[in-house]
């Protein structure tokens, strides 16, 4: 199991005050907080922004963001439920809309490993607005484990060309 010092760690990586200056990535595109990460589980919020609406009738969000909120929910769940922390390469994902996301509202997101094989991490998740019983979204997501040994013999000259 891993520790939970670890997991802080990569936690407060992803929070947004931690971010370096100039740095752009689809967390801090998108807004994401990470609120929570424990063993195998992880949740997240999407605040509301008027430039991901996807519907300018109705202002609701669009599925874009919302499948990335959900894609790395659950990688944080699967990067945390072995040994050591570690990132996973999406093999599957499934996402059901079951609704659309309510204008002016943030959306919340939750994630777990419910099953672990040697190579495949097994997720499911859940966005949803003001009412956890009535999500917008649930989803299922496999991941790849990627053995610790191999990540570190990567040579450095590759890493950095890839």
């Amino acid at each position: 199991m891993v520790k939970q010092e670890a997991i802080e760690q990569f936690r407060r990586f992803f929070q947004k005050q931690d971010r370096p200056p100039g740095i752009e990535n689809h967390f801090s595109a998108l807004d994401f907080a990470v609120i929570d990460i424990q063993a195998g589980r992880a949740w997240m919020d999407m605040p509301y922004a008027d430039h991901l609406v996807g519907n300018p009738v109705s202002n609701a969000m669009a599925s874009g963001p919302i499948m990335a909120l959900l894609d790395s929910c659950c990688a944080m769940a699967a990067a945390t439920c072995g040994d050591t922390v570690s990132f996973s390469p999406t093999l599957d994902l499934r996402i059901d809309h079951l609704g659309a996301a309510k204008p002016n509202l943030t959306i919340h997101a939750e994630a777990e490993v419910y099953r672990e094989s040697r190579f495949v991490i097994f997720t499911r998740g859940m966005a949803y607005q003001d009412n956890k019983d009535q999500p917008i979204a649930r989803c299922t997501i496999n991941f790849t484990p990627i053995e610790q040994q191999i990540v570190n013999t990567v040579p450095a000259e590759t890493a950095a060309n890839s």
